[in-house]
């Protein structure tokens, strides 16, 4: 019988010569693994990341910074998480642009309070029924209709400023907030209130705005939970406002009420979730062709009609020399509000009107076969929302920064001279136009400090974008902010940060506002202005509203500075200590607006 030792010694070799033999080669399998490894081509982001929250803190304290910085650690696209999903971050300018113009991306929301307080949305998702969309609602947002919004635009900003002068202060944040519900609620939407307190709906609104962002959970008397409540108390107003409007819309469309498909009966019935999955599934994006084409054509012909009539008007009042002087043609208006007509009637052959929001609004549910006042009621909601955010957020900033730059707004108001002495005290879409100086500045803080700060997008398809595959159904996150900072056709691009710099000196409007704010930028030969900024975002889903935004915040300064008003903050540091992420936020107490009579009125 052979003994262990001597079946050792059969082996072809010795056995400590086998075990290193092994060792051997198991340390070349595992160095072979990791230059493998090390070779293969790893997507580009931080390899440590807190759980849920990720890089949300980073993003929420200095959106630029962090981009910027970014952008020169990681490159053009990376992959991060924020707020418990895997983002990619897109910054380089021509990627960005990519995303935007649609090509594999479509709009989307990720965050589930955002979705639970908003439901309807199906017509901003990308497709044939956000491009009938688009076109019914421009005719509610056109040159025409924008003319015609500016004596109620002027009276509802004459109003609000005679309140804080004669109050010497204003709480910049809720003022502004009140100011743009009014401009949205009265010009753009067109529901006159009649059966609604003016001032609580207003309320309710701001209540309901502050929750689509928040936490989404609804405990007792937590922002989430006050924005549920305030969204049905809103829903339940407003149907009351539009009930006479759809019942007459719908005399001559029986069954129009009748939601028709799955795709209106989950939108009607469905939970927060199958909604979302609804609103990106094919059957959201079907719209009836023919139907499409006969609701856009009745808008434009109502849109055609009103521009006729407004030309005939200007005509008559320049032949009866009552056109003001160096009116160039336009017809002036009051700086007094003037009621709407009532919504979903057509106005009188004599004061043709274009279409508000709500009447193409209303017609585009009737082409989808989904009007109702329920949908109706919530489609106007959502118009609230896009309509007051983005012009709060820009009347803030514009004040905010002009209001640390004397010598910026000594300079609006001289130009104001001008004006005044050129056109006289009318203002209309003419004499706005003739604003060069007062444009430029509004043009350089939304470069400095945009409404919004990310723009983003769900891939529907395997994308790839500087080198990196972006999986089908992956969310991308676009930076304004790095878009403003890196476009080759804005500056000289990424070499331009100095180095060890995180803010480039153009974009640092918290530490050197002075010499980061030149509006001569924007001033001269249009071929060497700006193009390509990301404040009103780009491609399918540019801002509908931008042209009236900039009409809005234009009249605004124009009352200021004609009004001889100076302005100031009680709390220097405003800028510094306020928060720009998801929305511009002061630090509570921070905001308070001092004005003071400096100058002799100039109308």
């Amino acid at each position: 019988m052979q003994s262990a030792s001597d079946v050792f010694n059969i082996l072809p070799w010795p056995l400590e010569e086998l075990s290193g033999a092994a060792v051997l080669g198991l340390a070349v399998v595992l160095l072979t693994a990791v230059l493998l490894a090390l070779g293969k081509k790893r997507q580009p982001g931080p390899r440590l990341l807190l759980p849920f929250i990720g890089e949300t803190l980073a993003v929420k304290n200095d959106p630029c910074g962090y981009f910027i910085s970014s952008y020169l650690r990681y490159g053009g696209v990376y992959r991060t998480s924020m707020l418990g999903m895997r983002v990619y971050v897109v910054l380089e300018p021509a990627a960005v642009r990519e995303v935007l113009r649609g090509a594999g991306t479509t709009f989307s929301v990720p965050f589930a309070s955002f979705n639970a307080l908003l439901e309807d949305w199906d017509h901003m998702v990308d497709g044939p029924m956000h491009d009938f969309w688009r076109k019914a609602v421009t005719t509610a947002l056109s040159p025409a209709s924008i003319e015609g919004c500016v004596p109620r635009l002027a009276g509802i900003i004459q109003a609000s400023v005679d309140g804080w002068a004669q109050r010497g202060s204003a709480s910049l944040l809720h003022e502004t907030g009140e100011m743009a519900l009014e401009f949205a609620i009265e010009v753009l939407v067109g529901v006159p209130l009649v059966h609604t307190d003016r001032a609580w709906f207003k309320a309710r609104m701001l209540q309901y705005l502050a929750g689509l962002y928040a936490l989404p959970l609804a405990l007792p008397g937590n922002t989430f939970s006050k924005a549920l409540a305030a969204k049905q108390e809103l829903l339940a107003a407003l149907s009351r406002e539009l009930q006479d409007s759809v019942t007459t819309m719908m005399q001559n469309e029986p069954g129009a009420d009748a939601l028709v498909g799955p795709a209106a009966k989950m939108l009607r019935t469905g939970d927060g979730a199958s909604k979302h999955e609804l609103l990106h599934s094919d059957a959201a994006s079907q719209v009836d062709q023919a139907a499409a084409a006969t609701c856009v054509a009745r808008l434009k012909e109502r849109e055609a009609a009103a521009a006729a009539a407004a030309a005939a008007a200007a005509a008559a009042a320049a032949s009866a020399g009552t056109g003001g002087k160096g009116s160039s043609g336009a017809a002036p208006v009051q700086l007094t509000a003037h009621a709407a007509a009532p919504l979903g009637k057509p106005a009188a052959a004599s004061s043709v009107a274009p279409p508000n929001m709500a009447e193409a609004q209303l017609e585009v549910l009737r082409a989808q076969q989904r009007l109702s006042v329920e949908n109706a009621a919530m489609r106007l909601l959502g118009t609230l929302i896009g309509a007051v955010d983005t012009t709060r957020y820009m009347i803030f900033a514009v004040l905010a920064i002009l209001g640390q730059l004397p010598d910026q707004v000594e300079a609006l108001r001289q130009e104001q001279q001008q004006v005044v002495s050129t056109h006289g005290p009318t203002l209309n879409q003419a004499v706005l136009s003739d604003m060069p100086r007062l444009e430029a500045c509004i043009r350089e803080v939304t470069r400095l400090l945009p409404a919004s700060r990310v723009v983003m997008r769900q891939a529907t398809d395997n994308i790839s974008l500087c080198g990196v595959n972006i999986p089908r159904s992956a969310y991308m996150i676009c930076s304004v902010d790095c878009m403003h900072a890196l476009e080759p056709t804005l500056w000289e691009g990424p070499a331009s940060i100095p180095a060890g710099s995180v803010v480039p000196p153009y974009m640092d409007w918290k530490g050197g506002l002075p010499g980061a704010f030149q509006p001569e930028r924007w001033l001269g030969d249009a071929s060497s202005r700006p193009r390509h900024m990301l404040t009103f975002g780009f491609g399918p889903h540019l801002c509908l509203g931008m042209n009236l935004v900039m009409t809005e915040v234009k009249l605004l300064l124009a009352v200021l500075l004609r009004g001889g008003l100076a302005w100031s903050f009680a709390d220097s540091d405003v800028l510094r200590t306020m928060e720009v992420f998801p929305g511009l936020r002061p630090a509570p107490g921070s905001d308070t607006l001092l004005l003071t009579l400096k100058q002799q009125l100039l109308c």
